[in-house]
């Protein structure tokens, strides 16, 4: 289930983020960190939850009629040519750290 929840969640950060893109009113700066976040995030549960399905399947999940390898290789399109997505993860923090640093964005408060 909690690859399910996870799915839920990212599919709900998906169409926000394709909201924002569509019409970037109050996060004009924002849109190439959020477009970032929500290619690694879907990406990487794209290719756990294939995964996870291909393995839960057994020797049935390499068929192809069970279609587990046509989702596994469009989840490996997600990743960067590095082969993770590691890379574009790193850039958004280093965007954070130099805007708290510069003040143009404050971490939301508990």
């Amino acid at each position: 289930m909690p690859l399910f929840a996870r799915s839920l969640a990212l599919n709900v950060l998906y169409n926000w983020a394709r909201n924002v893109f569509k019409n970037p009113v109050n996060n004009a700066h924002d849109i190439l960190m959020i477009c970032c976040i929500t290619k690694t995030m879907t990406g990487w549960n794209l290719l756990k939850v294939a995964n996870t399905c291909r393995e839960r399947c057994g020797g049935m999940g390499y068929l192809s009629h069970a279609k587990f390898g046509d989702y596994i290789s469009v989840a490996h399109t997600c990743l960067t040519a590095e082969g993770d997505n590691r890379v574009l993860m790193t850039k958004i923090v280093k965007d954070y750290m130099t805007n708290m640093r510069n003040k143009t964005f404050k971490l939301p408060e508990t």
